[in-house]
């Protein structure tokens, strides 16, 4: 029924906005075909059509829209057909001022919505966001709601709930965020500050009760971020985060809601060489905070603490590490270097190589974790070829093998991912 409504949505826009003066459309047809073994083979072909349409409205709004068509097949799972709308968005910007020195902008509908890092979340919400530029900061405000989107596509997922929950919408929960960028402060530097929320909307009933079977978890992110050059060619991007909130618990067999005292923090350092093709090199260091008290039972990193404060920082959407082995940020230390560069116009080469580690000997977010006292999780290689020939035709390459070590995990097996990627637009 929701597919039927979605297409509607699409048709009945499209008509619309033809009639309009002036309008813009086009689309990509994208593929993926990757092939993961850890212990036994794992094939996924993906495909995705998707059309987009984009008009102004006068002379301070522009409406944009896409809708797109996946296909999925994942061995040994079901063939899924996704039929979605990937965007749909009502946007302005309006002069304020007597010397028009400011500028007020809104988006409304569906549209992404992210982070300063992109790490707390990246995914798309259905909401309004509204945002103030001044010659002193930048200002963005936003709030909306993730329950309108379907499961496979979303990446948010926080509770036990939200991961055994048999409905194929994404989990019902409330998205917020206030955000400000100071440009070039003090020598170059620019200061953000963010206040990021999500509030847990389900119903509190047998089913999402503190049973073990999960319940409600909200939670806050307060951060600081500072980025800009060190020297030529040298640069940084520092931040830190620190996430309060309440997850159940079961403490000594009493289950209850227990209070979130977690922290995220990193850096990076980008160093670029231009004159020996745009080449670049990188070392980043990720840390997110664990919790040795938290159980490894089945989904224990979400809802495993049994004492009376929970310290696993846990984001609110997924994000991809590596190309291999990418566990969710939480009791998790991450340290990266590589390099790149690009031999000609049309094409960029990287190599990688990652330390992943953890502060506690509590689990990590992997179904293999078992108990052990190891921090070092293991070591993982990642090479990437980009190549784009023509600017309405691209293609990837990545290949990433991980090497589990230290104990903390049953299966030693090495992980090894490859995937190509083909991306056409028209």
């Amino acid at each position: 029924m929701k597919a039927k409504v979605l297409v509607l949505c699409l048709i009945l826009a499209t008509v619309l906005l033809t009639g309009l003066s002036a309008y813009d459309w086009g689309g990509t047809i994208d593929n993926s075909t990757s092939v993961t073994y850890a212990g036994g083979d794992q094939w996924l072909q993906e495909d995705k059509l998707a059309l987009w349409f984009s008009t102004p409205i006068g002379t301070a709004l522009e409406f944009t829209v896409q809708g797109s068509y996946t296909f999925s097949y994942t061995q040994p799972t079901p063939i899924e057909h996704i039929l979605d709308i990937d965007l749909l968005q009502l946007q302005g910007a309006f002069l304020l001022g007597k010397n028009k020195s400011s500028q007020l902008t809104f988006r409304l509908g569906r549209f992404q919505s992210s982070d300063m890092t992109s790490l707390v979340i990246n995914d798309r919400i259905d909401g309004l966001e509204m945002g103030w530029i001044t010659g002193v900061a930048n200002t963005v405000a936003s709030l909306g709601y993730t329950g309108l989107q379907w499961e496979p596509v979303s990446t948010i997922s926080i509770s036990r709930a939200d991961n055994t929950d048999s409905d194929n919408l994404a989990p019902l929960r409330l998205v917020g965020s206030l955000q400000t960028q100071f440009p070039e402060l003090f020598l170059r530097q620019d200061l953000f500050a963010s206040l990021l929320f999500q509030q847990d909307l389900r119903l509190e009933g047998d089913n999402y009760a503190v049973d073990g079977n999960g319940g409600k978890i909200s939670s806050q992110y307060f951060g600081l971020g500072i980025t800009g050059p060190i020297m030529p060619s040298l640069y940084h991007n520092t931040f830190a985060y620190l996430g309060t909130g309440s997850v159940p618990s079961d403490i000594a067999g009493i289950p209850e809601y227990a209070p979130i005292l977690s922290f995220l923090s990193g850096f990076t350092l980008r160093y670029f060489i231009e004159e020996f093709f745009s080449s670049k090199a990188e070392l980043r260091l990720l840390v997110s905070s664990g919790d040795v008290d938290f159980t490894t039972v089945p989904n224990g990193y979400y809802e495993g603490n049994t004492t009376e404060r929970a310290n696993v920082f846990v984001p609110i959407s997924r994000q991809q590490l590596a190309v291999a082995f990418s566990p969710r940020l939480g009791n998790l230390v991450v340290l990266d270097a590589g390099y790149s560069l690009k031999p000609n116009k049309n094409l960029q080469t990287s190599l990688k190589g990652i330390l992943f580690l953890r502060p506690t000997s509590g689990p990590i977010m992997d179904a293999r974790t078992v108990d052990s006292d190891s921090k070092y999780l293991g070591t993982e290689l990642d090479g990437i070829v980009r190549f784009r020939p023509f600017s309405d035709f691209g293609a990837s390459l990545s290949l990433g093998l991980f090497l589990p070590m230290g104990g903390a995990f049953n299966n030693q097996d090495a992980m090894f991912k490859g995937q190509l990627e083909i991306s056409v637009s028209f």
